[in-house]
């Protein structure tokens, strides 16, 4: 479950701290740090006649399909883990390694993944 919790766009690592916050203060859906995580692709591949990379979403789908035993438990365990944690560990990092604009990009991208890890996962 680790390569859906943190995917391809590495908690958006490449964004500029100026395209952080416009996501993070916009009203637009399609521009939120939401939208951007729910277009980011994870490492695993859909194998069907048309090969693609599988989203976030799409992943815990296919793990739920495949394992729903497992995938659920695992699901269960990420969508337990309290925010205070993810917090403390940017908390450690410091601000010459890491802006605060993308540790609360950083943040909401964990909480959005952890909430569609739940809901898909657990179905």
């Amino acid at each position: 479950m680790a390569p859906t919790f943190d995917h391809a766009s590495s908690l958006g690592r490449e964004l500029t701290d100026e395209a952080r916050t416009k996501r993070l203060e916009t009203s637009d859906p399609r521009a939120t740090v939401e939208a951007y995580a729910d277009r980011a692709r994870s490492a695993f591949y859909d194998v069907g006649p048309q090969p693609k990379i599988l989203t976030t979403k799409e992943t815990v789908a296919a793990l739920r399909q495949a394992t729903p035993t497992a995938t659920a438990f695992w699901a269960e365990k990420l969508g337990n883990v309290e925010s205070l944690v993810f917090e403390d560990i940017f908390a450690r990092i410091g601000p010459n390694d890491i802006s605060s604009e993308a540790t609360q990009f950083a943040l909401r991208m964990l909480a959005h993944n952890q909430s569609v890890i739940r809901e898909v996962g657990l179905g």
